[in-house]
């Protein structure tokens, strides 16, 4: 059912034009997610400096603190939901293990703004996030993904319309912004954001990750499916940043740490290694 990239019976992918069907019956709609009927205050605020989410789950993101909210304009029969195997398989982990959205994310011929947003993050100059994504195997009908950025906290602000951006008004990338059959890539596609622009001292606020697509829907001429996977968040060169308080923590104790690093003998006295070294030299 998988080899057709139009045509599948799931209707998860745009069928090719003039088939005679249309997608309003929602059982033909994958299982979707969403989380409209939950409190975000009611999720923890805690500020994470790491994200390695591969998505095998993604009932369990809200609970992580993650935040979906589809502000397609109107409403179609789909949200965020769990990959399809039949569509492609996930870039690692079990086939269906990454996230997906498609063009039943709106109506017969409208704009597709649906959002993914992170946990709340501690945001600095340098730090990066990966991820991976893809669409169909031969496109027809453009997709397109943006990366945004708040600093405001733990703001879930992304407005309430298919044009608003709320507090996610810093745009980081923007893949396929013309609408191209080959703007966006049709095999599993590592993209990298550097973050830059922040205050010395950081700020904490949330990445979004927003399904963005003019001229949308069954009908229109943009939008079919995508997949997001392996997102990863650290500090640059891959190394998670300590927050805060954990660094002034390692600052005050460094000399009872070298205390017991001597006594059990993982760590020379730095005379006498230095003695050792000279000793060495003059030998030779």
């Amino acid at each position: 059912m998988g080899a057709d990239p139009k045509g599948t019976l799931y209707l998860i992918e745009r069928p090719l034009p003039g088939l005679g069907f249309f997608p309003d019956d929602r059982s033909f709609a994958p299982d979707t997610y969403s989380d409209s009927n939950t409190n975000p205050d009611s999720v923890a605020d805690v500020h994470s400096n790491s994200i390695n989410e591969g998505f095998d789950d993604i009932t369990q993101l809200v609970g992580m603190g993650w935040f979906m909210q589809n502000n397609s304009q109107p409403l179609g029969t789909t949200n965020w939901f769990e990959g399809s195997s039949a569509v492609f398989p996930a870039f690692d982990g079990a086939p269906t293990a990454y996230i997906a959205a498609n063009f039943n994310n709106t109506r017969n011929l409208d704009t597709i703004s649906n959002w993914l947003l992170t946990p709340v993050l501690n945001l600095r100059n340098g730090n990066v996030l990966t991820f991976y994504t893809r669409t169909v195997h031969t496109p027809m009908f453009p997709d397109r993904l943006q990366v945004r950025m708040s600093t405001n906290g733990a703001s879930t602000n992304v407005g309430s319309t298919a044009t608003s951006v709320g507090d996610f008004t810093t745009l980081l990338l923007n893949i396929n912004p013309n609408y191209t059959t080959n703007g966006y890539p049709n095999v599993w596609t590592q993209f990298t954001v550097t973050l830059s622009g922040l205050p010395p001292a950081g700020a904490t606020g949330r990445l979004a990750f927003r399904y963005f697509v003019e001229n949308a829907g069954f009908s229109g001429a943009n939008s079919d499916y995508i997949g997001i996977d392996r997102a990863v968040y650290n500090g640059p060169c891959g190394s998670p940043t300590r927050p805060p308080h954990q660094q002034l923590q390692l600052r005050q104790r460094p000399r009872r740490l070298r205390r017991r690093l001597l006594r059990r003998g993982l760590l020379q006295r730095q005379g006498l290694s230095q003695r050792r070294r000279l000793g060495r030299s003059n030998a030779d």
